[in-house]
């Protein structure tokens, strides 16, 4: 799909895609519309698919200095090496899983490092996140760890006095 030798536009792709979910006017995840305009169940309409494509596309085409991409080149060792770790926002509740679906397959896969795929209860997805629900975790090459955030610290050290 990608060029070869351009590996890390499927990088830069994932990065759209994800940000894309994010819904900057309501505060939470983006709702999808079927062709007819109604809302959409479904995260990843057809739509919502050209629409990243053309954020790439149009981001690309604006000639953006090589150095705020270059880094998606490098793997995760790569990451390590020139930046000495590798570090992120994430929601608290990282990793998501087990992942969880409407219908749960018969047989699951019983691959190494596959979660138990197990059903979606019946509730109301959140729609408005806060810092509240975000953590700054490190990532190792087999495990991520929560960094202990500012609040904490700062409890911790009032506390001491």
């Amino acid at each position: 799909m990608y060029e070869r030798g351009k590996e890390w536009l499927a990088k830069l792709d994932t990065i759209v895609h994800e940000l894309y979910h994010v819904d900057p006017h309501e505060g939470g995840i983006r709702q999808s519309a079927k062709g007819d305009g109604r809302p959409s169940a479904q995260a990843h309409s057809p739509q919502f698919f050209r629409d990243v494509q053309r954020i790439v596309r149009e981001y690309l085409a604006s000639k953006p200095d090589p150095a705020a991409y270059e880094f998606l080149s490098l793997d995760f060792d790569g990451l390590v090496r020139r930046c000495g770790g590798v570090s992120a926002t994430a929601f608290r509740d990282f990793p998501a899983f087990p992942q969880r679906y409407r219908e749960r397959l018969a047989e699951q896969p019983r691959a190494p490092r596959v979660a138990q795929v197990v059903p979606l209860p019946e509730r109301t997805r959140q729609r408005l996140y806060t810092e509240a629900d975000l953590a700054e975790r490190e990532f190792t090459a087999h495990s991520a760890r929560r960094l202990e955030d500012r609040s904490s610290r700062q409890r911790r050290s009032s506390a001491r006095g």
